[in-house]
């Protein structure tokens, strides 16, 4: 994933699969000099790569995350990419004005860039090595093999909560237990987001279901200020 060519990548599978540049222009929808120029660039929306997957019925997220078992399933999923990218801020503790200096970016940037829906691969690539976590994994299906739930997050973290803040009790120290829970409750939240996108269609009521018990637990925290 260091080294990424999005346009050679889609060339060479359309002459792999003898589409031509023409019939490549008509299933997007495109005049040929765009299409071809499309083929010529290094870098690409993610948008527009999901509508290259389905015109073509190939999963080019699966080639650049190297798991070929997906390549066939064009069912991807909307991700809010700004969002996600602020998520894993939070995971990691890495403040906006931290990530603007490892990206080289001003701080106002770095704020517009996470409220963007989508976002070019190039900076994507970039964005997965600073932090460390492949975003392009996310249009992928969930590992079945692995399933996560909601309710089971929520549990884990109540308990979790309820370790933690008991461990400090009697010392006296109320700052401590405050910022003791505010992290516990961020990293729920961020947890929460991450899975909201990673669902499959066929889980959308829990997802749902997953929202509606992330809106409770705010209600209660803004309640107990």
């Amino acid at each position: 994933m260091i080294k990424l060519h999005i346009g050679y990548l889609i060339e060479t599978w359309i002459r792999d699969h003898h589409i031509t540049k023409t019939k490549f222009a008509e299933l997007m929808d495109l005049p040929q000099t765009n299409a071809g120029r499309l083929l010529k660039n290094k870098s690409m929306d993610i948008g527009k790569l999901i509508k290259v997957c389905q015109v073509l019925k190939h999963n080019f997220f699966a080639d650049i995350c190297e798991k070929p078992q997906y390549a066939d399933n064009i069912e991807i999923e909307p991700v809010n990419i700004g969002r996600a990218i602020e998520n894993r801020l939070k995971i990691q503790g890495i403040t906006q004005t931290e990530f603007a200096k490892k990206m080289g970016m001003h701080q106002p940037d770095v704020s517009r860039l996470l409220k963007k829906d989508s976002i070019d691969t190039e900076k994507l690539i970039r964005i997965s090595q600073i932090l460390n976590f492949n975003f392009f994994g996310l249009y992928l299906p969930l590992d079945d093999s692995n399933p996560v739930t909601i309710e089971n997050l929520y549990e884990d973290f109540k308990e979790l909560l309820a370790e933690n803040i008991a461990s400090l009790d009697g010392k006296d120290n109320e700052e401590a237990k405050a910022f003791l829970k505010q992290m516990i409750d961020m990293t729920f939240k961020a947890t929460i987001d991450k899975y909201k996108m990673e669902l499959k269609r066929s889980e959308y009521q829990k997802k749902l279901a997953g929202w509606q018990i992330f809106d409770k637990l705010n209600s209660d925290n803004e309640e107990k200020k």
